[in-house]
């Protein structure tokens, strides 16, 4: 009977993180639900166990525990403020949503059912996001209640995967697996240029640089993928829907430190780099933060700027400093910063190390690596690491993560 309630809570278990796989990027309830679920079942077959499967952490999890005990800290000191616990409440989900995947132990047959459950729902999320965007409901392309920002960037973690199993399948380029990513890889690479947010595309061309140095990688494939696409922009680029968010990823100048050569949106960015760069200044508070989420008490009014700025209107109500270091430093202090830089640094040493076990590889692989590359490149332009974005990028960690370490233990 024990065993029975041990295995129908690890099904559960599983069932709940494939739900969160094929839910996260449109359906906001089935995303909770799978949530749940997930941790009901991982939690609940550890109890039932009655025997003590915590050991000690590990740097990775050493990095993690700081990054929660600093978000707490740094929210009891600012308390009370406007988002009071949900800033510390979106640290806590993603950290135990890695936890439990890195912990768990997946058989190759379930992490192919993971690999397609996030690939069919993001296509169904697009699907939907281009018909709501051309029906004239939403003003961008963007998968539902999340910013065009995040969208690029789930897009671009998503590519990276597919980028991953076409590299992992050896058997020739008309192995069935190898042509439907292909496809796959062309429609996201496409909603992703269509979509026509420059953080996003950025941090996906640094993921495309960083991936040699980390595996060998089929370049043709790769290279007809992005020709797929760019010859499919031209095609689209008299049509007006597209033409406008085409011409803002060409809108970008050179010159960064000529303030007036910078288009409105670069200087609107600029300004709150300025602004976050004041407030760690010149506030006391540069070891735990402001609060996490609480960038939106910052009053601009209250800080001194030579030259002045030009677009203080619009900036008293910030929601983040469109830099994801600058938003963690001004939020959780240098502490908040230390830790999850820790933690991903520490990753890429991992994936270097892993680098020897290429009889192992797996998709896994270039999927963690895009996962760190693309929201810490793209983040650095606009999107804080929270909510969506840091949900599946740390669900992708997870896995990749999980497998080296049973990998690891199996050849040891």
């Amino acid at each position: 009977m024990k065993d029975k309630k041990y295995q129908n809570l690890k099904t559960l278990e599983f069932l709940g993180l494939f739900v969160l796989f094929f839910c996260i990027p449109f359906f906001k309830v089935g995303k909770t639900v799978g949530v749940f679920m997930l941790i009901f079942g991982a939690f609940g077959h550890i109890l039932i166990q009655r025997k003590n499967t915590f050991s000690k952490p590990n740097l990775l999890e050493f990095f993690l525990l700081g990054l929660l005990i600093t978000g707490f800290i740094s929210t009891v000191l600012n308390w009370p403020f406007h988002k009071g616990f949900n800033g510390f409440k979106d640290t806590f989900q993603f950290v135990l949503i890695f936890w439990v995947i890195y912990r768990k132990t997946f058989t190759l047959k379930q992490l192919e059912l993971l690999f397609w459950a996030i690939v069919i729902g993001s296509i169904i999320g697009l699907t939907v996001g281009y018909i709501r965007w051309q029906s004239g409901d939403k003003a961008y392309f963007i998968l539902k209640n999340m910013s065009l920002a995040n969208t690029s960037i789930i897009i671009g973690i998503i590519s990276s995967s597919l980028i991953g199993k076409i590299i992992q399948e050896k058997d020739g380029f008309l192995n069935k697996d190898k042509i439907i990513s292909s496809l796959a890889l062309i429609f996201l690479l496409f909603c992703l240029f269509m979509g026509g947010n420059r953080s996003g595309i950025i941090g996906f061309c640094a993921f495309l640089v960083t991936l040699p140095f980390f595996r060998s990688i089929n370049k043709k494939a790769i290279a007809f993928a992005i020709v797929i696409v760019c010859i499919s922009s031209v095609i689209l680029w008299d049509l007006k829907s597209y033409s406008n968010r085409i011409t803002h990823l060409l809108e970008i100048r050179l010159n960064v430190f000529n303030y007036e050569s910078m288009t409105p949106n670069d200087q609107f960015r600029f300004d709150y780099w300025r602004v976050s760069y004041a407030q760690f200044i010149q506030k006391n508070k540069k070891m735990f933060g402001i609060g996490p989420r609480n960038y939106g008490s910052i009053d601009v009014n209250n800080l001194k700027f030579d030259p002045p700025l030009k677009n203080i209107a619009k900036l008293q109500s910030p929601n983040h400093s469109h830099n994801w270091l600058l938003t963690k430093l001004i939020e959780e202090g240098i502490f908040g910063l230390f830790f999850i830089l820790g933690f991903w640094v520490s990753v890429l040493w991992i994936l270097l190390k892993y680098r020897k076990y290429e009889k192992n590889y797996h998709w896994s692989i270039v999927s963690c690596l895009g996962a760190i590359i693309i929201p810490a490149i793209a983040g650095l332009f606009y999107s804080p690491f929270r909510r969506e974005v840091a949900w599946v990028s740390m669900m992708y960690i997870g896995l990749a993560l999980s497998f080296i370490r049973n990998t690891e233990c199996k050849d040891t």
